[in-house]
């Protein structure tokens, strides 16, 4: 597992469980206000659940990938040993070398896809978590005002639930992109290590 991932991992989890604290013993008086903002946090809730578990997929999937690459690389550098390869231009004319950095090409362009995607989950699980504070201290405010207006936030939670529910049902990212680095750079990285 890449340290990248367990810090995420342990991140998320800890906003997870955050959430979930902010359910909180707040009981206003205005029941209807009061059970509107403890079904925000219930929806928040479930769905910092949701982001925590596409983290997850995506730090499995970058691990594999990851794993993969490196498998890769080892097989392009038995390979050169064998050949007695120093160039690119060499080095693309065996066909399991340009094979291997073709593949190569394509797992770092998935694996930064996945780091996006798991960038993109994390800030939006940190808007649900700070979305879920407001809603906290509105029950507060509505346990001692009894008045809060709490549409303005409410209109946010929903914005957010639907953009979030909307990307978590996409795939994690599309693999038929470009890919951002070249044969040669990839090349000039393994002969670097």
């Amino acid at each position: 597992m890449s340290a990248g991932c367990a810090i995420l991992r342990k991140a998320t989890a800890m906003a997870v469980v955050l959430v979930a604290c902010l359910f909180g013993g707040a009981l206003a008086d205005d029941a209807g206000k009061t059970a509107t903002l403890n079904r925000a946090l219930s929806e928040i809730a479930e769905l910092g659940r949701s982001i925590h578990q596409r983290i997850e997929e995506a730090c499995v999937l970058i691990d594999n990938l990851n794993q993969q690459r490196e498998l890769l690389k080892n097989e392009i550098n038995q390979e050169r040993g064998r050949q007695d390869i120093s160039s690119f231009r060499q080095a693309v004319q065996i066909k399991r070398i340009d094979n291997n950095l073709r593949l190569m090409q394509q797992l770092d362009a998935y694996i930064g896809r996945l780091n996006g995607s798991v960038e993109y989950f994390r800030g939006a699980n940190q808007l649900l978590n700070f979305y879920a504070r407001q809603a906290r201290d509105d029950l507060l405010m509505l346990k001692t005002l009894q008045d809060a207006d709490i549409s303005g936030l409410m209109k946010k939670i929903a914005d957010a639930k639907n953009e979030f529910e909307i990307v978590l049902n996409k795939p994690l990212f599309v693999a038929s992109e470009p890919y951002p680095r070249s044969m040669e750079a990839i090349w000039n990285d393994i002969l670097k290590k």
